[in-house]
């Protein structure tokens, strides 16, 4: 059957090649190979000649283009009317047009095409990957790296891209009995978490990649189980020193759950102290470690990274004989050679032993209700240690109960109370009445004026220019002031510093015929609350003040 008798068409989708144009057709076919073979592909190439005028060609190149514009269509070879071979749903790849002069143009079109009944695998899937990497890490974790992608030709519904997506998407995942490492034991789906994953489509080419990542812990550390569908990362460090007080072992416990785990039930896999006890004593070598961790603190990522971290601290030092919070001290002693007045001097901390964020209610609680409530409060309580301290050093003198200063703060965030106290030895002025007044300072100052004998020099009557200096047999009064402070710390002060007052005046002054001169009596309250006096006094004295 000739061309020119018009027996013979070829058609792309709804394009056919004119009568005069219409080409030859020529295939070749090759198996393709994704490890095994996969399917066959067929390449078609059609060339031939369109011929007419000028503008005739312009239209008929046009027309062709417009033809195959379009991926996807049916190739078909008609002759007399019945398909001859059919080439369904082809890829172009390329159209190429030689210049032409007037008259003739040439012309070639290739086409790739993978038909159905030759596809082994999926139908319209290509370049298939689907990969598993193992790697063992010295912390005894397994890293499985998965890799899953595919592009794909459209074959009908659904559209190329969405095969590629359901073909990945059906292979995603972790099944260890699919491709089971060799030289690495211990792995399966059942303790294997999702860490990461991350996805990639083309649309362009109808391609998709799905990489995935998992780990797998193989076995128990620190003699805690493994748990399936999580990871635990255990860091234990022993300290111990001349420079320490005690021997600590401080616990790293990390919790690493399944990317798509709720934040419940991952904080529900958060262990015991009785758990992190073992794990200390084990690290430590022997049964010595308190059984309540000196400090515990969590570090909650439960809802975004899907981990948990623990850090807590355990000691050879036995918490039982303290409550739930103990204060933490430094204590100081200094003397003052010329005054011989020695100074005690505690700082310190009350902390709590358990969860950060149930330190400062613990500390706070116990300081409040245990200390500031017991009789003396906060100061009986330093001073009962700074005693303690005082006569352990051979102190002489009796430690006066009044702090020369007291204070205390206290930090919500780190969960403590802070409370520093200094006492002294020094001369104190304290009260024998019944209001049991105290008095944190006294001061006092004594000028005394004596009395001395007066003299006059007076003009000689018999000689010009002579003076005699003659006794007149009378004395100058004796002037005493006495001026200080007192710093009370209660209200019932009043007879105290009147009774010191009068000691002064009883002890200093003459009582022949004792004058006041001065008596001033009053409060300052800023910056400290104070009582000040000034008190002068003269009298006939007869060989000076009475000691």
């Amino acid at each position: 059957m000739s061309v020119g008798s018009n027996k013979v068409n070829v058609t792309y989708g709804t394009y056919t090649f004119p009568s005069i144009g219409t080409p030859y057709v020529t295939r070749t076919q090759e198996v393709v190979y994704y490890g095994d073979k996969w399917c066959q592909l067929t390449r078609i190439n059609l060339r031939g000649d369109l011929l007419g005028t000028y503008n005739e060609i312009t239209a008929a190149r046009n027309a062709l283009i417009a033809g195959f514009s379009s991926d996807f269509q049916d190739l078909k070879i008609i002759e007399d009317g019945q398909t001859i071979a059919s080439f369904p749903k082809c890829v172009v790849q390329s159209i190429d047009a030689d210049s032409f002069n007037y008259g003739r143009q040439s012309y070639t079109v290739s086409l790739d095409c993978y038909e159905e009944d030759t596809f082994k695998n999926t139908y319209g899937i290509l370049d298939p990957v689907d990969t598993y990497d193992y790697s063992e890490g010295e912390d005894g974790f397994v890293t499985i790296a998965r890799r899953v992608s595919a592009r794909a030709i459209r074959t009908g519904n659904p559209a190329a891209l969405a095969q590629a997506l359901n073909y990945v998407d059906a292979r995603t995942g972790f099944n260890s009995v699919t491709i089971a490492p060799k030289f690495i034991g211990g792995v399966n789906a059942s303790n294997a978490i999702l860490t990461d994953v991350s996805r990639n489509i083309d649309r362009v080419n109808s391609s998709y990649s799905v990489s995935e990542t998992y780990q797998v812990q193989t076995g128990d550390i620190y003699g805690v189980s493994a748990v399936p569908n999580y990871l635990t990362s255990i860091d234990a460090n022993f300290t111990s020193g001349f420079d320490q007080d005690y021997a600590s072992v401080n616990i790293t416990y990390n919790i690493q759950g399944d990317k798509h785990v709720s934040p419940a039930t991952l904080r529900a896999q958060i262990p015991s102290t009785g758990t992190l006890y073992t794990i200390a004593n084990t690290t430590y070598g022997s049964v010595g470690l308190s059984q309540r961790p000196r400090n515990y603190s969590v570090d909650d990522n439960a809802l975004t990274s899907k981990s948990i971290s623990l850090k807590c601290d355990f000691t050879d030092n036995s918490f039982d004989d303290i409550d739930d919070s103990y204060f933490d001290f430094t204590s100081s002693i200094s003397k003052d050679n010329i005054t011989d007045a020695t100074t005690v001097t505690i700082n310190g901390n009350f902390k709590a032993i358990g969860p950060v964020r149930e330190k400062y209610k613990t500390v706070s609680g116990y300081y409040y209700d245990n200390i500031l409530a017991k009789k003396d409060g906060a100061t009986g309580y330093l001073y009962d240690l700074a005693k303690q301290v005082y006569d352990g050093c051979g102190g002489a003198f009796a430690l006066n109960r009044l702090p020369e200063s007291l204070s205390t703060s206290d930090d919500v965030i780190e969960g403590t109370v802070s409370l520093q106290g200094r006492f002294t030895d020094e001369d104190r002025l304290n009260s024998n009445s019944a209001s049991k007044v105290q008095f944190n300072n006294a001061n006092y100052n004594i000028s005394i004026t004596p009395s001395i004998n007066t003299y006059a020099a007076r003009p000689s009557c018999n000689k010009n220019g002579l003076y005699g200096v003659y006794n007149l047999n009378s004395a100058t009064r004796e002037i005493v002031t006495t001026n200080g402070s007192f710093g009370p710390t209660g209200s019932n002060y009043d007879t105290e510093v009147s009774n010191f007052i009068d000691t002064l005046r009883t002890n200093f002054v003459s009582t022949d015929d004792i004058k006041v001169t001065d008596e001033t009596l009053g409060e300052v309250p800023d910056p400290y609350f104070t009582v000040e006096f000034n008190y002068g006094y003269n009298s006939k004295a007869q060989g000076g003040p009475l000691v």
